[in-house]
């Protein structure tokens, strides 16, 4: 949770398919932040898939490029199709405004070695979305852990299984 005595933080959210569209409902609902803005060049396309899910109600650019320029942004999620991600990372991060953004950091080690390069250049500040970090199970987990509930641990070895809807997989967004 968002806590500040000031001004909303303002977020921008690029790509509004799924993963976007899920990030765009959290800030919406976080006290402290406001959802300032969204680039994606599918607007109608993806107005359609979000019918019935979150109202976005704000801004709409087509592109990351035009809603930087436009908005005076504090943060932004990055959620667009893996291949955007370092250049659209690398943007962001250029234009002063810290990053959140959707794993796959990169496509190949080459880019992600690019994305490094960038953060370290231009003092970033870059974090990779990984939503089980703040899941229940692994909130329960912790605690069974510290309370000592499971004993003294000598090794972990985990995996992590889940369902997806199946439009996960066929939006085309």
């Amino acid at each position: 949770m968002i806590e500040s005595d000031g001004p909303p933080v303002r977020i921008g959210v690029i790509g509004v398919g799924f993963m976007g569209r899920q990030h765009a409902g959290f800030v919406r609902a976080a006290h402290g932040a406001r959802l300032a803005a969204v680039a994606d060049p599918a607007r109608d396309r993806t107005a359609e898939h979000a019918s019935g899910s979150v109202t976005l109600e704000c801004p709409w650019y087509p592109d990351a490029t035009a809603m930087l320029d436009a908005e005076p942004l504090d943060g932004v999620i990055i959620a667009n199709p893996n291949a955007l991600h370092v250049d659209t990372a690398i943007q962001c991060l250029e234009a002063g405004v810290a990053v959140l953004l959707e794993k796959p950091i990169a496509v190949d080690y080459a880019q992600s070695l690019r994305l490094v390069r960038a953060v370290s250049r231009r003092e970033g500040r870059l974090l990779v979305g990984h939503h089980r970090r703040h899941h229940p199970a692994t909130a329960r987990a912790r605690d069974a852990i510290r309370s000592g509930m499971l004993g003294e641990l000598v090794a972990v070895s985990g995996m992590w299984s889940a369902r997806k809807e199946d439009r996960y997989f066929t939006s085309a967004a």
